[in-house]
């Protein structure tokens, strides 16, 4: 199995939803952040704004791979072989980008 056939990790059209919602919440929070940089601003609030930015981005990016493994493993009509060598692939990709 190539790595670009591997299922759709999005899923469904809710997840999607949520998914571009969490990166827009990411932009805007990335705004805030420039804002306070050039606004001088203390860093302790530079510091609470970062963190929020990742924990938002930490979730989006475990939602996507928990589409990702419900979808690899949803499919009734797939082999043993072939779940195999998706679990390896989800299992790279989780090494990769941690």
């Amino acid at each position: 199995m190539e790595k670009h056939d591997m299922p759709d990790t999005t899923g469904t059209s809710q997840r999607k939803t949520d998914l571009l919602a969490k990166f827009k919440r990411v932009e805007n929070q990335m705004k805030s952040l420039q804002k306070l940089m050039v606004s001088d601003a203390d860093y302790s609030k530079i510091a609470t704004q970062l963190a929020q930015s990742r924990r938002t981005l930490d979730k989006a990016y475990h939602e996507l791979f928990g589409g990702l493994i419900r979808e690899t493993v949803a499919d009734p009509k797939k082999s043993w072989e072939l779940l195999k060598e998706e679990a390896e692939l989800i299992a790279e990709a989780l090494a990769r980008f941690g």
